[in-house]
């Protein structure tokens, strides 16, 4: 990997209002443009291509290579599925049970995730490109010492990304109050890791995992190390402005978040779309 510098850009947008639309778990004393930090990229994680984290759930990335499906369960798994209930007693409506993923079954626990690039309830219609969109939807279930049935537990949407083992995968875009100049070598970006205090000694606990540049792409592998309290989604709070030092100008390449097991390309001065 080649080596690269990082050091704090200016300016904080509307970015952070879109943090509670984020379910991704993860959180460097600021640096001024005076004091520049250097990053070097560490060596790529044994992880990377092993396993994926999606919200709270971290699985084999053959999970998503050959997928399970609720029918190629024991029936007493279907059965508990199909049988979960609320804590009021309504029963779970997964819809479409052919669509989910099942990521990890034994007697006490059930994760299922499946595809979902619908935007979000609550998901700000005014300014939606400023943030990565959800591409998963997750649901787990759990065995009830209380009824001896199964319920459902967590529910909501996350983004398929690869396991940076002990890094939390943050969100990245490119910072549209300081779009991107083709003739600089410098990527102002920002970075948001949604957990509860994310913003504590930011930036110095980003970490440039990888930056691979060819003629046509940037790929960029930003991590964050974790609070030491651990990780607990908490919106409400701004994103850090970063900025990259690239080998060459950028050009007309195009900037691509490599954090993503599906391809997410950052556009000029948003970020962006997620291709198939």
């Amino acid at each position: 990997m080649e080596r690269t510098s990082a050091r704090i850009g200016r300016g904080v947008t509307a970015f952070a209002a879109l943090a509670a639309a984020t379910l991704l778990v993860g959180c460097a004393s600021p640096l001024t443009d005076d004091d520049p930090g250097e990053g070097v990229p560490r060596s790529e994680p044994e992880t990377l291509s092993e396993s994926y984290v999606c919200g709270w759930h971290r699985f084999p990335a053959s999970a998503i290579e050959q997928p399970r499906r609720i029918a190629d369960l024991e029936p007493d798994e279907r059965a508990a599925i199909t049988g979960a209930t609320d804590d009021l007693g309504e029963p779970l409506e997964l819809g479409d049970l052919a669509s989910w993923i099942v990521i990890s079954a034994n007697d006490e626990n059930i994760a299922l995730i499946r595809p979902n690039s619908e935007r979000p309830p609550g998901y700000p219609d005014s300014v939606p490109e400023l943030a990565p969109m959800p591409d998963y939807e997750e649901q787990s279930l759990f065995r009830s010492t209380k009824t001896e049935g199964w319920m459902y537990g967590s529910n909501g949407r996350c983004r398929l990304t690869f396991d940076l083992g002990d890094l939390q995968v943050p969100d990245v875009v490119l910072d549209p109050e300081r779009s991107p100049d083709p003739d600089s070598t410098e990527l102002p970006l920002l970075v948001l890791d949604s957990s509860c205090g994310g913003d504590t000694d930011m930036p110095d606990r980003i970490e440039v995992v990888s930056v691979e540049e060819s003629d046509t792409e940037v790929g960029l592998l930003l991590g964050t190390s974790p609070l030491p309290e651990g990780a607990y989604a908490c919106p409400g709070f701004s994103p850090t402005p970063y900025t990259l030092q690239l080998d060459a100008p950028l050009g007309d390449r195009v900037v691509v978040d490599l954090s993503r097991v599906q391809r997410l390309e950052l556009t000029d001065a948003t970020a962006a779309a997620v291709e198939p």
